[in-house]
């Protein structure tokens, strides 16, 4: 596949997650480590260069094979976050967007525009009926994102994430390409 820009609004861009992103990647998430070690599992103490590597090889690697697709946020070219297509089922034509930001990014509806985006992306160029959202029952900011965007809360997975030291209940929010053709309008 082609490299993929997704455009997400006035400044906002999602590129592919490329190895020039490994040193602003290390930065950014050491700088909000304790914001995001609170709701995401692969921020773990002594996080470093090789656990950025090591995601970033797998990332490009899995986007090639359109396995997984993960994005990073860039708002006026600097590195905000990320967020990407997960777990892509071409049998059963589904997949799941994850997502995250640095605090400093956060409540300016970048991830929204960047779920919106991502979802009209699945549906539109890559086929996809059916699209995931799970947060964490507790992540009161990640839950707004999918109801913002007027997916439908289908129900709890409890105890389906190991978050570091304790089990989190995932709601799963959920969005049919028929449906997303109405709410997106």
């Amino acid at each position: 596949m082609e490299m993929v820009v997704l455009e997400a609004g006035s400044g906002i861009e999602m590129r592919p997650v490329a190895e020039d992103s490994l040193d602003e990647l290390c930065k950014l998430v050491k700088g909000n480590f304790d914001h995001l070690h609170e709701w995401m599992p692969w921020a773990v103490n002594g996080y470093s260069t090789a656990h950025a590597r090591s995601f970033i090889l797998k990332s490009v690697r899995d986007f090639a094979a359109q396995e997984t697709m993960n994005f990073h946020i860039f708002e006026e070219g600097r590195l905000a976050g990320g967020a990407g297509l997960n777990f892509i089922d071409k049998a059963n034509r589904g997949t799941e967007i994850g997502y995250w930001l640095g605090r400093e990014f956060t409540g300016r509806g970048i991830v929204t525009k960047c779920a919106k985006r991502l979802t009209d992306f699945a549906f539109d160029d890559l086929g996809m009926h059916r699209m995931n959202i799970r947060c964490a029952r507790g992540n009161v900011k990640s839950r707004a994102i999918p109801e913002r965007l007027g997916f439908t809360e289908e129900g709890t997975i409890r105890d389906a994430e190991w978050l570091h030291d304790r089990f989190v209940d995932l709601v799963v929010y959920g969005m049919l390409e028929p449906d997303w053709r109405t709410v997106s309008g």
